[in-house]
């Protein structure tokens, strides 16, 4: 399945999008909610911090692909590059809040890989 995402709007609707498929899948509903989830939280950082760094219109495209029991979520984007990993260990003591959502995922996910490749940012995550 392939979606794209221009808003935050969008990434309600698509999260509720790959739940749904998932669950037509035959996919648990844990995992399927799992998975909507961490496209939420993923797509949502990219529209909240990367459509809003420059003045250019910028594109999420959404993959979700469901091949002998694995589920592969994968976000395509053009903003600056950005690797989640680097997000992963920090944790404010001002605010423990902070970069939660990216923490959850890696906890959530069995893998989540990151690649900028000619520009664009390609983050990977299997669940």
């Amino acid at each position: 399945m392939s979606l794209s995402v221009r808003s935050m709007g969008d990434v309600i609707r698509i999260s509720q999008k790959i739940q749904a498929f998932c669950l037509d899948k035959g996919v648990d509903a844990r995992r399927s909610y799992l998975s909507g989830l961490c496209m939420e939280e993923m797509a949502g950082n990219v529209v909240t911090h990367g459509f809003s760094k420059d003045k250019k219109h910028h594109f999420v495209d959404v993959q979700v692909i469901y091949k002998s029991g694995s589920l592969i979520l994968r976000i395509k984007d053009d903003c600056a590059a950005f690797d989640p990993a680097t997000r992963r260990e920090i944790v404010d003591p001002e605010d423990i809040t902070k970069n939660i959502g990216i923490r959850m995922v890696y906890d959530m996910a069995y893998s989540v890989s990151y690649q900028s490749l000619l520009g664009l940012n390609v983050l990977t995550v299997v669940i």
